[in-house]
C-alpha cells in the first residue's frame, strides 16, 4: 500500500486520452473475452468454473453463497470446511504474469482490483487476466484516498477505471475496493450509486511490506478461519513481488490440504 501521487489534471487529461483511444478501438481487445466469474452474492445460480456451491457465514457483507473454483482430487472432492477468496490489489504491474502463471499451474482463480493507471500501461496483461476467468475489479484511477477528494473527483476515478477496464476486457466492473480500505459513508454511498459492490478483506498478510515467503505462508494459513469466507489480501503491483509469488505457490496447496474452497468475491 504506498503512497500514490494525489489526482491532478495531468492525470485526468492522460486518463481521458487513453480511454479514447481504446474505444476508438486503437488497442486490440480479446475476441470473447468472458464477462464477470461466479461471485459470492450470485453464485449458487449461475454457470461457472467446476466446484460445488458451499455455503458460510461472512462479517464483510457478502452473501453467504459461494461456487468453489478450480481444484481437482481428493481434497477437491471434499466437502469444504471454508473458503477463501484470493484478491490482488494495485496492478496490473510487473508481477501480474507471474501470479497468472502461479494460478494456473493450481487451478484456482482470483479477484484483481485494478488501477486505471496501470490498466493504461498494461492493458494487454489485464485482457489476459479476464480470459483466464478471473475476476476483474476496481480499485480506483491511481489509489487516491477517497476520503480527501470532492465527490466529483471521487465518480472520476471509479468511471474512468471502469471505462478504460472495459475497453480492454469488455468487462463491466461491479466490484470495487477502497485504496487502503479507507471510505466513509459519502463515499461509500458515492461508490454504490455508481453500480459497484464494496468488498473489504479480512486477511491481511501484509505482503507490501516484502516479508519472507515463509512469513507470508504462515499468516495466511494461521489466520483464515473454517465455516466462512475469508478474503485474503494480497498485491500484484506496487512493488517487488517475489515473496508473494512464491508464497502464493506454497500456500494453495496448503490451503486446499486443509479443505478450504476457494471463491470469487
Amino acid at each position: 500500500m504506498i503512497p500514490r501521487a494525489p489526482h491532478t489534471p495531468h492525470l485526468r487529461a492522460r486518463a481521458w486520452a487513453t480511454a479514447t483511444a481504446v474505444a476508438a478501438g486503437v488497442c486490440l481487445v480479446v475476441a470473447g473475452t468472458p464477462g464477470d466469474p461466479p461471485r459470492t452474492d450470485d453464485a449458487a445460480d449461475a454457470t461457472g468454473p467446476p466446484g460445488a456451491a458451499v455455503a458460510f457465514a461472512s462479517p464483510l457483507g457478502l452473501d453467504a453463497r459461494a461456487r468453489a473454483v478450480g481444484g481437482t482430487g481428493a481434497a477437491a472432492a471434499r466437502q469444504p470446511v471454508g473458503a477463501v477468496a484470493l484478491t490482488f490489489d494495485d496492478g496490473p504491474g510487473p508481477a501480474t504474469e507471474a501470479v497468472l502463471t502461479v494460478l494456473a499451474k493450481h487451478d484456482v482463480r482470483a479477484t484483481f482490483f485494478m488501477l486505471g493507471d496501470r490498466v493504461s500501461w498494461r492493458g494487454f496483461t489485464a485482457q489476459r487476466v479476464a480470459a483466464e476467468g478471473h475476476q476483474v475489479a476496481n480499485h480506483s484511477w491511481n489509489h487516491a484516498d477517497m476520503s480527501t477528494l470532492s465527490s466529483w473527483d471521487v465518480r472520476w476515478q471509479v468511471e474512468n477505471t471502469r471505462s478504460l477496464i472495459k475497453g480492454y476486457t469488455g468487462i463491466t466492473t461491479t466490484v470495487f475496493r477502497f485504496p487502503y480500505g479507507k471510505m466513509d459513508d459519502r463515499t461509500r454511498g458515492i461508490v454504490s450509486g455508481l453500480g459497484l459492490r464494496v468488498v473489504r478483506w479480512d486477511v491481511d498478510p501484509r505482503d507490501f511490506e516484502q516479508p519472507s515467503a515463509d512469513t507470508l505462508v504462515e499468516r495466511v494459513v494461521t489466520r483464515v478461519q473454517p465455516g466462512r469466507v475469508n478474503v485474503v489480501l494480497l498485491h500484484d503491483g506496487g512493488g517487488d513481488r517475489q515473496q508473494t509469488i512464491a508464497a502464493l505457490d506454497r500456500m494453495i496447496p496448503h490451503l486446499r490440504e486443509q479443505g478450504y474452497a476457494f471463491v470469487l468475491v
